[in-house]
């Protein structure tokens, strides 16, 4: 599940650039929602909601260890999507 985040974008911010800022996390998300359940899950802990890896594992009730492997195999694969979609360089 994709967890709905808001991300504030300036107020005095020119429009275009808020375009721009609004497109990029749609990339983001859509990118998000194709990872593994698994790995989705625990960027959205790490990234979004800014929780240790030690608090995820609570959460989740896995090991440490899961959870960083996961974290570095869902950042792997996010990265990947985001450079085949051409959005980021």
């Amino acid at each position: 599940m994709i967890l709905d985040v808001t991300i504030p974008v300036e107020r005095d911010s020119q429009p275009e650039n808020q375009v721009l800022v609004h497109e990029a996390i749609r990339f983001v998300r859509e990118a998000l929602a194709a990872l593994p359940a698994q790995y989705a899950r625990v960027l959205e802990l790490a990234c979004f909601f800014r929780l240790k890896y030690r608090e995820i594992a609570e959460i989740i009730d896995i090991p440490v260890g899961t959870i960083k492997a996961q974290a570095f195999r869902a950042r792997i694969l996010l990265r990947r999507q985001l450079l085949a979609s051409r959005l980021f360089p």
